[in-house]
């Protein structure tokens, strides 16, 4: 786990400016990272929810091309992989990591 903190200081807040700072900091830690909090930022949430937020769809197409299989992960992907668990009695404990494989794409070129 990194003690790094990453701070990228822009001048306007827009959608834009937010994937810029995310593709910097994915360099920054030569690769992506599991968690982020956007702070109910307009630039990357349309509407804050605690369980439902809504995320722009210029940031969910830019971090999901970055990701294996070229796009999001849809909700219904999600909810196939809980199924999945959860209809098998024999699966006691598990984590399952549902991003469309980028966690495990490691370091990233975010020009791809």
């Amino acid at each position: 786990m990194s003690r790094y903190r990453f701070v990228y200081p822009c001048f306007r807040e827009t959608t834009a400016t937010a994937i810029e700072a995310c593709e910097t900091a994915w360099a920054f830690y030569a690769g992506t990272f599991k968690v982020l909090i956007p702070d109910n930022t307009k630039a990357i949430v349309v509407e804050a929810d605690p369980l439902a937020a809504r995320i722009t769809p210029e940031f969910l197409e830019q971090t999901g091309r970055l990701a294996a299989i070229g796009r999001p992960v849809t909700v219904e992907e999600v909810a196939e992989s809980v199924v999945f668990l959860l209809a098998n009695e024999a699966m006691t404990g598990y984590t399952s990591v549902v991003d469309g494989g980028l966690t495990a794409l490691g370091p990233i070129d975010p020009s791809r």
